[in-house]
């Protein structure tokens, strides 16, 4: 609900869709995540969404928003579960080595463009975004558009093509995340 009432103040229309069918119409789809990698892949996987989404990006109608768990799922595995992942960007979900940090990496933090000229490198220099996560994907230049540092650095941003993934919650992230939407579904 909360990322509806963020994609609303942004302008934009969505519907919570139940069916997978549902996304043939589609022109951009935000996965949201709340709990554990195979709970969230299980729930994909029996309701006939995993080939829905396989279908929506092979088609390439419109982009692909991942959110927090969402964004995980966009890679192959993680170290919290065993069941595949989606397998849309090459990665490996890991454990924050924290270094005594808590966890769960929960509350305000800051995002460090990979690149100067990255497409969302110009909304990181003084924003926070809101984290809540013990799992993170690894930094790697052929995706990784944003990083953020807690005990260790990881990948806050990912992008392949028009796949994003945050894992952080841009819409908890009050004018930070309702840019950064702004920006990913390029509304003015």
């Amino acid at each position: 609900m909360a990322v509806d009432n963020m994609l609303r103040r942004v302008g934009l229309d969505s519907n919570i869709v139940n069916d997978p069918n549902q996304l043939a119409a589609a022109t951009h789809v935000i996965l949201p995540g709340v709990g554990s990698f195979d709970g969230a892949m299980g729930r994909l996987n029996d309701g006939n969404w995993t080939e829905a989404l396989r279908l929506f990006v092979s088609e390439g109608k419109g982009t692909l928003v991942g959110i927090c768990l969402g964004a995980q799922l966009l890679g192959n595995t993680s170290e919290e579960g065993n069941l595949e992942g989606l397998g849309f960007i090459d990665f490996d979900v890991r454990r924050i080595q924290s270094k005594g940090l808590p966890l769960p990496h929960m509350g305000w933090n800051t995002v460090q463009a990979m690149a100067p000229a990255g497409p969302l490198a110009h909304l990181f220099d003084t924003a926070k975004y809101y984290f809540a996560h013990s799992y993170a994907i690894p930094v790697d230049p052929r995706f990784t558009q944003g990083i953020t540092t807690h005990g260790q650095q990881f990948s806050s941003v990912v992008k392949s093509g028009r796949i994003w993934g945050f894992q952080f919650h841009p819409e908890k992230s009050h004018s930070y995340g309702k840019r950064l939407l702004m920006d990913v579904f390029d509304v003015d």
